[in-house]
């Protein structure tokens, strides 16, 4: 499969997110669009590379304190953002993930 293109649907979305590398808190940023298998996220210029690993933490309600974490990999680098392929899915991730897609976050 080709990382740089997502074969599901992806659905619009304003969602606050943070990210975390292995060196520790990279940001917060906006995610603009969601699929089942990875997200776009709005960083403007950040010193990530395609093949870094990530944690995204999704802020989904409106107090950002439940907050969900999805572990992924960047297979895309703009100078607006970047594109993140989910990976290493358990169950309450998948679900969450669903969820988000679905557009009927708690």
């Amino acid at each position: 499969m080709d990382m740089e293109r997502r074969y599901q649907q992806r659905k619009a979305l304003d969602l606050d997110v943070v990210l975390y590398d292995g060196q520790g808190q990279v940001g917060a940023f906006k995610a603009r669009n969601l699929s089942i298998g990875g997200i776009y996220i709005e960083t403007g210029p950040v010193d990530l590379c395609v093949g870094d690993l990530l944690d995204v933490f999704c802020l989904v309600d409106r107090h950002r304190a439940k907050r969900h974490n999805l572990r992924g990999i960047v297979v895309h680098h703009a100078n607006d953002g970047i594109g993140v392929m989910f990976r290493d899915y358990d169950i309450p991730s998948l679900k969450i993930v669903e969820v988000l897609d679905a557009g009927t976050v708690a």
